[in-house]
Formats: C-alpha cells, sequence, structure tokens
C-alpha cells in the first residue's frame, strides 16, 4: 500500500504527519495494518512526553501494529491487536506491555455503555496512555515490566 499515515494523535494530515509511517495493509471492515509512529519533539509535547524519554524511545527500531476484525456469529465481532517488531528488552514494550490493555479495556467499555474508561492518572513527564509504565532499571536503562 505505502500511503502516509496519521499523526502520532490520530488525526489524519495533523501537525505531525509523517511519510514514514506506511499503511502496510487494508481491508474495509476487516484489517488495518500499519507501521508504528515516529517519536518526535513534536509527538513528544502533544503526549506529554519528557525528552529524555522520547530519545530512547527514538532510538528503537519501528514496530508495526494490526487490527483485525472477525465476525463471530450473527450479531458479534472479535478485534484483534497484534503490536510486533519490538526491539528485545527495549522501552516501548514495557510501555506497550500496559498501554494496549488499557485501551482495549476502554474501547470494550465505550462499546458496551457509550463512555470509555476515565484516563489514569500519570506524571507529567511520562505522558498519556500507559507511559507510566516506564520505569529505568539503573543497570540496564530499560523499562522494569
Amino acid at each position: 500500500m505505502g500511503g502516509g499515515f496519521a499523526d502520532g494523535l490520530g488525526r489524519a494530515g495533523g501537525p505531525h504527519q509523517r511519510p514514514e509511517q506506511l499503511v502496510l495493509g487494508c481491508v474495509p471492515d476487516r484489517l488495518l495494518s500499519y507501521t508504528w509512529h515516529t517519536f518526535t519533539p513534536q509527538w513528544a509535547a502533544a503526549v506529554g512526553v519528557g525528552e529524555e524519554l522520547r530519545a530512547e524511545l527514538a532510538k528503537e527500531r519501528r514496530t508495526k501494529v494490526t487490527y483485525e476484525i472477525e465476525p463471530v456469529g450473527e450479531t458479534l465481532a472479535r478485534l484483534t491487536i497484534l503490536h510486533e517488531g519490538f526491539e528485545p528488552g527495549g522501552t516501548l514494550i514495557g510501555m506497550c506491555g500496559r498501554a494496549w490493555p488499557m485501551l482495549a479495556s476502554s474501547l470494550k467499555t465505550l462499546l458496551e455503555t457509550g463512555a470509555p474508561l476515565p484516563e489514569p492518572e500519570h506524571e507529567t513527564d511520562q505522558g498519556a496512555g500507559g507511559y507510566e509504565a516506564h520505569e529505568t532499571r539503573p543497570d540496564r536503562g530499560t523499562p522494569e515490566v
């Protein structure tokens, strides 16, 4: 496919649009696969991530996210989220290990009740969406998970 993707906040054509973000696959109502975003200073400022953490994330290789929707019976659907290609022992995998389950739980709650889960409290230099899971180990500079 190879088309450019939205900014790090999910807005198509937003101010943080990066040509390196590519849609890898798209089947309407079934599948979306894309390269994960670039960790720019603009993205960090928008989501409240400190420069030290942003620079650490920027060193890691780009990952890939795939969403797949499968029908289950006549009225239900199953959503599978696959995020792969992480740097072994890297910072991003620890952060995403907390963020994706929170996102999936909030989406489920939204679909069932009409309202998402409230945002968790987090420290200002670590941002939203599970970034509070990042705790640097003094011996390796990688997150505790």
